[in-house]
């Protein structure tokens, strides 16, 4: 394995040999920036990226393939792909806080709509169009 190390402005890139791999076993690990406030961490595949913690554990992790997220599946074919075993729930969406709404909101070039349950409005089930202007 051939890893190379490049100084930049506040640390180091590192790149491994295309043929190459790490495989990291722990019984915990953490990957932080340096900073409490702010930073940014990329992970970059050219294939597909899989965080997996179902090994043996039970647990599930987001799949991102392409461009595409999977929860529940491991070949997610839209931005968005959610499976569910027969009878579970596929979303949920929660207000919390007395009065809180719970709404989904869709938006294109033209218009937005709200879905949900509009907790200041006697926690009533609302389709409303909420483009501006209207």
């Amino acid at each position: 394995m051939s890893l190379s190390s490049t100084a930049t402005g506040h640390g180091a890139d590192f790149e491994l040999a295309a043929a190459d791999r790490i495989d990291l076993f722990a019984s915990s690990l953490s990957l932080n920036t340096s900073s409490t406030t702010a930073g940014t961490m990329q992970l970059i595949s050219k294939g597909s990226l899989i965080l997996d913690t179902s090994s043996s554990l039970g647990g599930s992790a987001p799949i991102i393939m392409n461009g595409n997220v999977g929860i529940g599946t491991t070949g997610p074919t839209r931005l968005l792909d959610i499976t569910a075993a027969a009878g579970g729930s596929l979303i949920g969406v929660h207000g919390t806080n007395a009065d809180s709404n719970a709404l989904i909101e869709y938006h294109n070039d033209a218009r937005e709509w709200n879905v949900g349950v509009r907790g200041d409005v006697s926690d009533s089930w609302v389709i409303r169009d909420t483009t501006a202007g209207l």
